[in-house]
C-alpha cells in the first residue's frame, strides 16, 4: 500500500473530523468507543507504516492528536475509560520513535493537559488515566523544549506540572 502526503493529509482531516477536531467544547459529545478505538488504530498504522512520509503533516498529526486528547479529557469516568486513554496511549508511545521530528509540536498538547488540570476539576481517575500518555510526551522532550514549556505556562499551572513532572522523573 502507498499513500501520497495528500492522501495521508485527507486521511487525518477525515479523522479529526470524526474525532470532532472541528467542534467548540460546547457542541463536542463523547465519541462512541468503537469509532474512537478506529480511529486511532488507523492513526497508529499511519505512523508505523507511513511514519517519514507524516513528517511533512506534523502540525495536521499534532492537531488529531490534541482532537484525541480532548476526547480523552472530557470523559465520564466510566468503565470506558481505560480503553480511551490506552488507545491515546499507544499513539503517543508510536510517535515517540519519531521525537526528532514531533518534539518541538508536543509541547501544546503537554500544555494543554497542564492548563486543563489547573482550570477544571478533572477527576483523578481521568488524571491517572492519561499520565502514561502524558509519560510518552514527555520522553519526547529535550531541556530546551522543557523550558520552552515552564516559559509558556503561568504560576497556577507550573506548580501542577511541578507534581506531573516529579511523578515522571520517578
Amino acid at each position: 500500500l502507498t499513500m501520497s502526503q495528500k492522501d495521508l493529509s485527507v486521511v487525518m482531516c477525515c479523522l479529526n473530523s470524526v474525532i470532532g477536531g472541528h467542534l467548540s467544547r460546547q457542541e463536542r459529545r463523547p465519541v462512541p468507543l468503537l469509532i474512537f478505538v478506529g480511529c486511532c488504530k488507523t492513526l497508529l498504522l499511519l505512523v508505523q507504516r507511513f511514519g517519514k512520509q507524516l513528517y511533512p503533516c506534523v502540525p495536521l498529526m499534532i492537531s488529531v492528536l490534541h482532537s484525541v486528547m480532548n476526547s480523552c479529557l472530557h470523559l465520564s469516568a466510566d468503565e470506558n475509560l481505560r480503553s480511551y486513554t490506552s488507545e491515546f496511549t499507544r499513539l503517543c508511545e508510536s510517535l515517540v520513535a519519531h521525537r526528532e521530528v514531533y518534539r518541538k509540536h508536543v509541547v501544546g498538547l503537554i500544555l494543554d493537559f497542564t492548563n486543563h488540570l489547573g482550570r477544571n476539576n478533572m477527576p483523578h481517575i481521568i488524571k491517572d488515566a492519561l499520565l502514561p500518555s502524558i509519560y510518552c510526551l514527555l520522553d519526547m522532550l529535550t531541556i530546551h523544549e522543557t523550558k520552552q514549556l515552564n516559559a509558556m505556562m503561568d504560576v497556577s499551572c507550573k506548580s501542577i506540572f511541578r507534581s506531573v513532572y516529579r511523578s515522571y522523573k520517578k
